[in-house]
């Protein structure tokens, strides 16, 4: 029962969110979401200088990960949050903007996809 409440509860959020933010007719609004989705990428980015494995795996930093080349998933992840923090920053068309949203919103899936490559057994995802 819960998982149903989460679950319409995020859907209902994300249409709202979606309405208001990503399809605004006031370009005061596209600034504050291209402002606020600057902000989400910098925050994401500043991660990979934290460790992403524990010391027992090696206590590598994310950003080694991604200079290592071992792994493609970090590599694939830090590219779509770099196009998405150029998209951001560096064009004021729409159409930039909801490039970025797009590759923002794949970097959120490869890094939940990531993260259980590198920490196997550590997470359990189901439908």
């Amino acid at each position: 029962m819960g998982t149903i409440f989460f679950w319409a509860t995020f859907f209902i959020v994300s249409g709202w969110v979606l309405k208001r933010w990503y399809f605004p007719s006031d370009t005061a609004l596209v600034k504050r979401l291209r402002i606020v989705a600057v902000l989400i990428e910098v925050a994401t980015a500043c991660t990979f200088f934290f460790p992403w494995l524990p010391l027992s795996r090696g206590g590598s930093f994310g950003w080694e990960l991604v200079i290592q080349g071992k792994n493609m998933g970090m590599v694939f992840l830090a590219t779509l949050l770099v196009v998405a923090l150029v998209a951001f920053l560096g064009f004021q068309r729409s159409m930039f903007l909801k490039a970025g949203a797009v590759a923002h919103s794949i970097a959120t899936v490869t890094l939940f996809v990531v993260m259980t490559q590198i920490m196997p057994g550590t997470v359990a995802l189901t439908f």
